[in-house]
């Protein structure tokens, strides 16, 4: 302004905080360099925005360890098994080490993945050897890597053809996520069809099994049970009309942003109505195998996994990318993404439902 006044800030420099911390007279004796690059190593801001970028500071091992029951959900059923027997046998493992666990989690050892392959067996799960083991479990970690993406940063991930082996430091090509390669061009055309075809229909399906997920959810919970019957109001708000957090909080009778925030979470809706949407895409299409020259091909341990790649990386192209970028710009109003456009359509039908 004119008087030149300067006015406090709560927004902290890093640069000038780590310069604040340091003790040069610290009993450690640490140098200013190495203190400086440990402060930057351990920021938790500049890990989880690196984190939403797809630089992931846990191993392979650290990941499928750690692996949480919302990300069993959105595995195929072999995998959830696999990572079941790792979670029997390795997490079991760590959790009995005497003291102080070690810092990184190891490779699995021999032992370990034999243990892991007689579980599995049990299951009828059928692993050819060891090595395919573990193959398999880095490709999960690998999936469970983009889950975390896609959470943090409410975007798909998106991967280069070549990645670096942890192993071997050479690069090495990613499975091939759009799978049609190995079909012959008519066919892989009109399976591309198909998709487009029933993509609408899964869509409604998606939405239809989100929202329940989401009402479900609430009515279960002690705190927000007395809103469960408020969301499709409250989403057709927000994605119909346009309205703010604000507004809907005064008219659906809440006490704050925050909490409108928490009974709707159209960012937790979104990823179950893209769950849903793979899954009737996925059971839609193997059933019309025969269509495709499919059938021979799922005899291929890697024929689901592959398919189930090619059909995320199809919906997340049609559908869910532009519905991300929605949310996280706050473009709620707008009906041009086909999300909201399905969503808007459903949460009108069910609110005449409703009043009928």
């Amino acid at each position: 302004n004119g008087d030149r006044e300067t006015k406090k800030t709560d927004y902290q420099f890093f640069t000038v905080e780590v310069l604040r911390k340091y003790n040069l007279n610290s009993p450690s004796k640490s140098r200013l360099d190495d203190w400086v690059y440990y402060q930057t190593k351990q920021n938790p801001k500049l890990k989880d925005f690196l984190s939403e970028r797809g630089l992931c500071f846990l191993s392979d091992w650290a990941l499928l360890n750690r692996a949480r029951p919302t990300q069993f959900e959105q595995l195929l059923p072999r995998d959830r098994n696999i990572l079941e027997a790792f979670h029997g046998v390795y997490r079991r493992d760590r959790r009995q080490q005497p003291g102080k666990k070690a810092r990184r989690c190891p490779d699995p050892t021999q032992a370990q993945l034999e243990e892991m392959s007689h579980l599995l067996q049990e299951k009828s799960v059928i692993v050819n050897s060891l090595v395919q083991l573990r193959d398999e479990l880095k490709h999960l970690a690998r999936v469970l890597r983009r889950y975390d993406i896609w959470i943090r940063s409410g975007f798909p991930p998106s991967e280069s053809l070549e990645v670096s082996d942890s192993d071997t430091g050479r690069n090495r090509e990613l499975p091939d996520q759009n799978f049609t390669n190995t079909l012959d061009a008519i066919a892989r055309q009109e399976l591309q069809q198909f998709c487009s075809q029933q993509l609408i229909a899964c869509l409604d399906l998606g939405i239809e099994q989100g929202l329940t997920d989401r009402i479900t959810k609430l009515e279960r919970s002690r705190s927000y049970a007395r809103f469960a019957s408020k969301v499709i109001s409250g989403l057709e708000l927000i994605y119909c009309h346009g309205k703010s957090q604000a507004e809907i909080a005064s008219i659906l009778g809440m006490t704050n942003q925050s909490q409108v925030s928490r009974v709707l979470n159209p960012k937790d809706l979104l990823n179950r109505v893209r769950f849903w949407t793979i899954d009737k895409l996925f059971h839609i299409i193997s059933h019309a195998a025969h269509q495709f020259n499919l059938a021979n091909m799922s005899r291929d341990p890697d024929y689901f996994r592959n398919l189930m790649e090619h059909l995320e990386a199809f919906v997340d192209a049609e559908v869910f990318q532009e519905a991300a970028a929605e949310i996280m710009t706050g473009k709620k109003c707008s009906t041009n993404s086909l999300y909201t456009q399905r969503l808007c359509r459903y949460l009108e039908k069910a609110k005449q439902e409703n009043h009928d």
